[in-house]
This record gives C-alpha cells, structure tokens and sequence, in this order.
C-alpha cells in the first residue's frame, strides 16, 4: 500500500502468530498455483509408445516411491543446518516434482533451493503437506487412468 504498510502484528506476538505472517510473506505464492498441471501431463501423451506402460502411471510411480525418501533427505539435511545439502536435494526433488506436474510442490523446493542461510527449516511443513497433497492428487489421477 502507499503508506508502506502491507501487514502488521500486534503485541504480545505469539510464536505460532509470527511464523504464520512470514509464512505468508516469504514463501512462494503456492496457494495460486494448481496443485497438478493437467495440461502437462497431457502433453505427456504425445511421448507415449504403442504398446508400451502408461508414461503418466510410470512417472507418477516413480514419484510415488522415491518421494518420500527425497523429502525425507530434504528435511534431515535442513533440521541439520546442511543448506548446500538440502539446497541439492530439493533441487533433485524440484525435478521430479515438474516430471509429474506437481507445480505448487516445485515452487516448494526451488522455494529451499534458493535458500542458503539455514531457514529452509521453516518451509518442511510446506513441503510435506505439499507432497502429501500432490501424492493424493496423482493416485487419484492414476487410479482413473487404470479405469480407463
């Protein structure tokens, strides 16, 4: 706003008050973005050979097994203070994300990436409520194209 005033916290400022406004502020602008890029994962369609397993299902599989391992790296290497580490693996992660569409969990990882001074710690939540959503979305995803 013109006055340079976009948000405010009264006093006593609780913990769980002041990590939801920095939250709010700092973090990428997720909420905009749509949990899965259908539009994508059609396009993935086009790479698909006759004959051959699902490329779609195939991805998702591999996001679905080697998800919780990455975001488990992601987290340990951030609790540890390790931001090269962590920076690395949620750029590996960020990959993966993007290979199936989970946009808003991307911009969670490169969100970690980007970060460099040890407060990556404060986006694991993020990134494990995004990666628990995306990993909903996608077997449901799945399971309709197993039905088809």
């Amino acid at each position: 706003n013109d006055a340079g005033m976009d948000d405010y916290l009264s006093k006593p400022v609780g913990l769980r008050t002041l990590q939801d406004t920095l939250a709010r502020w700092l973090s990428p602008k997720t909420a905009a973005q749509p949990i899965l890029d259908f539009e994508f994962l059609d396009s993935l369609e086009d790479l698909q050979a006759e004959g051959k397993p699902d490329i779609v299902v195939e991805l998702v599989d591999y996001f679905q097994a080697a998800g919780p391992e990455k975001v488990k790296r992601i987290r340990e290497a951030a609790q540890s203070s390790d931001a090269a580490s962590a920076s690395r693996e949620a750029h590996s992660f960020k990959s993966t994300c993007h290979n199936v569409g989970a946009r808003r969990l991307a911009l969670v990882c490169q969100k970690i990436e980007d970060t460099q001074d040890g407060s990556s710690v404060g986006l694991l939540d993020k990134l494990d409520s995004e990666f628990t959503t995306a990993s909903t979305e996608l077997r449901a995803l799945v399971a309709k194209r197993k039905a088809m």
